[in-house]
């Protein structure tokens, strides 16, 4: 498959078969389709061109799913958002994106997303609006179009015209733009091109072991790359139905995966914590599971084994990748030896290349060597997105720089070291804050941990971790000095230690660890 319309047909083609499962209600190949055909119409109708970016934000549900494909199917360009966005964020990205058109829903849990639409755009209404408003349940802003109207508006479209119009999207046409998560500053849009998302997502259910009639558990925000390009195409390519969760709560995944008989899931570390210390969490409950990749942030030996023996996942998979390489770039596979899936990311997708290069003079290093990570291959992004001059690439010779840094045994597994921008330098030592978070998640009083480097009159800087503990425990700041200082070079133990509840988070889970900086800093000045 190579373009979105293709996908589609696969779709059509399972015929009342569930592609698509939300809160006991399912959605049928035939049936999706037909929605999606009829929202592409009414987009037509509506003046969207072949790559106008069209910005959604909605949460979790069958209209996500349904918008997304029709969007891509006429040619467009789907440019998620976070439902938990305020509007500096929002604005921020209608700035960047340009979009011709913005669907939202007037509310998300306790955010008023209407009334953020009505102050980031006071433009909505007359002949000068820059985008049309379109707002799924309703809008108190005069200019903005109600769902059912702009769904009125597809019967002016033809079927005929419709299908000429997917006929001419092309394999290299962008279908989505991702801005990234933002963990370490300002978001950018990376532009995903149908065959990418298409070649990627495929490989990576094949790596998964995926299966016809797998039911596939996802309760991360679909508007991310892991949620709208790998958890749902890599579920639509094997032929399995994707369960939705409108947010992630352990007790309600609990009773979905047993209602459900869900086979695969998807989930960050913490989503796992927080099912395994669920008090209603029963081996039972889940003896459905058999598949399931652990991604977004390093996965413990420790929790690694709790998911595979008390959860019942067996095939457990663990993976890197970001927004700009449609999620994945390696994957362990299924039936790697534990330390492979605990203390690696894996090997490449089929026609991806790595190469480890020195981060500062850019020279490839030896694979053993720790040096940045490059990648070059299908899964890679067209660019940043950057208006009518188009894409900004920032490639040499087709290489992407990922920031990371990592380096490569001897059968081909990639070990993530740290990030470049993470790096702390210490006296003129380079200390990597993954090699301290992984130390200390081994202690047995500590949940979890992440590092940052603050300024240091005399060494230049020195590294703060920020510790959670485990429920009912509790340990002293001496006592894990202490315990660093035992296993790893005196330079690398952290100044302090910051017992915290919780970590600033995106919306997919990663830590944002330029806040913990700005909060190291003030705690040590």
């Amino acid at each position: 498959m190579r373009t979105f319309r293709e996908l589609a047909g696969r779709l059509e083609e399972r015929g009342d078969d569930p592609v698509l499962s939300f809160q006991g209600r399912t959605v049928g190949g035939c049936e999706l389709v037909l929605q999606a055909r009829r929202i592409a119409r009414a987009l037509l109708a509506a003046g969207i061109a072949r790559g106008d970016r069209v910005c959604l934000w909605l949460p979790n549900g069958p209209e996500f799913v349904a918008v997304e494909l029709a969007v891509t199917l006429v040619g467009a360009v789907l440019v998620p958002i976070q439902t938990r966005y305020g509007a500096r964020e929002l604005a921020a990205i209608l700035e960047r994106a340009q979009p011709a058109m913005l669907i939202y829903r007037r509310a998300f849990l306790q955010a008023d997303l209407d009334g953020i639409v009505g102050r980031v755009c006071p433009d909505s209404s007359g002949s000068g609006a820059r985008r049309r408003l379109v707002s799924l349940d309703g809008s108190r802003h005069a200019g903005v179009t109600g769902w059912d109207d702009l769904l009125a508006e597809a019967e002016t479209v033809t079927e005929e015209r419709l299908d000429a119009v997917l006929a001419a999207v092309e394999p290299e046409d962008p279908a989505i733009c991702i801005f990234t998560s933002g963990t370490t500053g300002t978001p950018k849009g990376a532009m995903l091109s149908h065959r990418a998302i298409l070649t990627t997502e495929r490989a990576v259910g094949d790596a998964m072991g995926f299966r016809p009639g797998d039911r596939v558990l996802y309760g991360a925000p679909l508007p991310s790359v892991f949620g709208c390009c790998n958890a749902l195409v890599a579920s639509w390519t094997h032929d399995a139905c994707l369960v939705l969760l409108p947010t992630f709560d352990a007790g309600e995944a609990l009773a979905t995966i047993e209602r459900e008989g869900c086979t695969v899931i998807y989930g960050v570390p913490t989503m796992f914590l927080m099912l395994l210390g669920h008090p209603d969490f029963k081996p039972e409950r889940t003896r459905s599971l058999r598949a399931g990749i652990v991604g977004g942030a390093p996965c413990t030996p420790d929790l690694a084994a709790a998911i595979r023996e008390t959860l019942g996942v067996r095939d457990l998979v663990n993976g890197y990748g970001m927004s700009e390489t449609c999620a994945v770039i390696s994957l362990t596979r299924v039936g790697d030896p534990v330390p492979v899936v605990v203390e690696t990311v894996g090997r490449p997708l089929p026609g991806v290349e790595l190469r480890i290069v020195d981060p500062n003079i850019r020279d490839a290093l030896i694979p053993a060597e720790a040096g940045e990570i490059c990648v070059r291959g299908p899964n890679v992004m067209l660019g940043y997105f950057n208006g009518g001059d188009g894409p900004i690439r920032p490639f040499q010779e087709g290489w992407f720089r990922t920031g990371d840094l990592g380096t490569v045994d001897g059968d081909g597994n990639l070990r993530i070291t740290g990030r470049v921008s993470d790096m702390i330098l210490v006296g003129g030592f380079n200390v990597y804050p993954v090699e301290i978070e992984g130390l200390l998640a081994g202690h047995p009083a500590v949940m979890q941990a992440h590092v940052v480097g603050v300024p240091d009159a005399r060494l230049g800087e020195r590294p703060v971790a920020f510790v959670q503990l485990r429920a009912g425990r509790s340990v002293t700041a001496d006592e894990l000095a202490g315990f660093c200082g035992d296993n790893i070079a005196k330079y690398k133990v952290p100044a302090s230690f910051i017992v915290v509840d919780g970590f600033p988070m995106t919306p997919l889970g990663k830590v944002r660890k330029f806040e913990l900086k700005k909060m190291a800093e003030q705690a040590m000045a």
